[in-house]
């Protein structure tokens, strides 16, 4: 007999209704809707995005065309209703351009925990956007899917990322020294936390 009493903790995220969209001063940071394969392609394109985003956000890197990139989008779009992950784009509100993504994905249901991650358009580095869509994003994890901690975790290489997990409030939790292995060239993996009542 099926016991209807048992519950994967993922059910209630997938009962609980998010927003399509998240809102900061300068971006709004949004679901994916049909017809934005054409930006995210852009993005792939220009600025040198393409080597800028290897191992940070390979499947923006690998896109081999518009097609490609708008199976992609609509992929993400899919994966944000099964409440697998929730993938968006990052958006200027001063010419509605894409710029970027954040994505955030479970760690651990039960506990509960998302881990997040970014990435900017080379040519926005620098200017504090991605910084507001990561917070956009971190009230995201804690006020709608009520997360009990937040993970971010880059390579020991990318200053940008880790300095950044840093001014957002995150706490050092390990470090895998020298743990792969790229072109060559050693490397390791940092992992931050921030746990509810750390939030800033």
């Amino acid at each position: 007999m099926h016991n209807t009493d048992t519950i994967n903790p993922k059910d209630d995220f997938i009962l609980c209704k998010t927003p399509d969209s998240l809102d900061s001063d300068r971006v709004i940071i949004r679901r994916y809707v049909p017809g934005d394969g054409d930006a995210m392609y852009a993005l792939a394109e220009r600025n040198g995005n393409r080597d800028n985003l290897k191992g940070i956000a390979d499947d923006i890197a690998d896109l081999e065309s518009v097609k490609h990139a708008e199976v992609k989008a609509l992929k993400h779009r899919a994966e944000w209703a099964k409440r697998d992950r929730f993938v968006a784009g990052v958006w200027l509100k001063v010419d509605c351009s894409y710029v970027g993504e954040l994505w955030i994905e479970p760690a651990k249901w039960d506990v509960p925990s998302f881990e997040i991650g970014w990435f900017i358009d080379k040519g926005h580095e620098g200017s504090g956007l991605v910084f507001e869509a990561a917070r956009a994003g971190l009230n995201f994890i804690f006020e709608e899917l009520k997360a009990h901690k937040a993970i971010v975790q880059t390579d020991d290489t990318n200053t940008r990322s880790f300095k950044l997990a840093e001014r957002l409030g995150f706490r050092r939790e390990g470090h895998t020294r020298e743990s792969e292995i790229k072109d060559g060239q050693r490397f390791g993996r940092l992992i931050y936390g921030m746990l509810r009542d750390e939030r800033s």
